[in-house]
């Protein structure tokens, strides 16, 4: 006999208040359940966003854009292009690449260290001792994804009891 893992799925088209959103469990018939609203960084990494998304500037605590060596695509870019942004990924995640803000111009310095890639030290529902991230960071950016992902299924990591 085999199992399957229940299905859950993001549904952000009720007609709820601001910031609100349900996970429903995707039956095998399709039938759909529903779970309490909120609990943004823990729904949302059960859908693959990880707090580690979130990369602050040590100085002014605006977001990092990463997006040079992130997101770089291979069309855009080439060939070329794609070997150094990996390079410079696999340097980011190392903690080995420190990365200029767009706000403020910081990239580092001997008192505040430098803007280096962060595990952080946490689930998100607390700042962050380490880069300073704010709880707001973590869940607004967890909610941009909830936001973006709407429809989106994944395995159910136990919100639901099985039939």
């Amino acid at each position: 006999m085999t199992t399957t893992t229940r299905q859950i799925m993001i549904n952000t088209e009720g007609n709820w208040p601001n910031f609100c959103f349900e996970v429903l469990p995707v039956s095998r018939e399709g039938e759909k359940g529903k779970l309490p609203k909120g609990l943004y960084a823990s729904v949302a990494s059960s859908f693959g966003w990880s707090i580690n998304a979130v990369q602050v500037c040590r100085r002014c605590g605006k977001p990092l854009d990463l997006s040079a060596f992130m997101d770089a695509k291979i069309e855009e870019v080439g060939t070329d292009g794609m070997d150094s942004a990996r390079e410079e990924q696999e340097q980011w995640e190392a903690g080995e690449l420190a990365v200029r803000c767009e706000s403020c111009g910081f990239k580092k310095s001997k008192k505040l260290g430098a803007n280096t890639w962060c595990e952080h030290n946490g689930d998100g529902t607390v700042p962050c001792k380490t880069c300073g991230a704010k709880t707001g960071d973590f869940l607004s950016a967890a909610y941009d994804f909830i936001m973006a992902n709407d429809g989106l299924t994944a395995d159910d990591p136990g919100y639901f009891d099985e039939d």
